[in-house]
């Protein structure tokens, strides 16, 4: 073989780390319990159903197509409970610090049982 421009050359190069393994979603079945999500995802299924039931569209290609219109609704609500949820925790740690400081410095019964409480 002769080197030119005109002869293909294959060099494999191969990386010392392996890559991080790719991000998978995983369906979190609780959110399925949800009344308000399995309504939303039964109108939205009911319109995607009705605007794409044409001749021109196979039924895998349907498929393919819903289950990934399921997932991102499923995707939506599980963000928006995970923000809730750590809302809801920062409010309460600050809650918690504040009640400490207050009994810290008054020594109230009442701010002890409040604190408590709030644990």
């Amino acid at each position: 073989m002769t080197w030119s421009d005109h002869s293909p050359v294959i060099i494999t190069i191969e990386h010392p780390k392996p890559s991080k393994p790719q991000w998978t979603w995983k369906l979190n079945e609780s959110l399925l319990e949800d009344p308000l999500i399995q309504t939303d995802v039964r109108s939205t299924l009911e319109h995607f159903f009705l605007t794409n039931k044409t001749p021109d569209s196979t039924q895998p290609t349907i498929w393919e197509a819903q289950k990934c219109i399921v997932r991102g609704i499923l995707i939506k609500h599980g963000t928006r409970l995970k923000k809730q949820g750590t809302q809801e925790i920062a409010y309460l740690v600050t809650q918690v610090a504040q009640l400490e400081a207050k009994h810290k410095h008054t020594l109230h019964d009442a701010t002890y049982k409040q604190l408590l409480e709030t644990r």
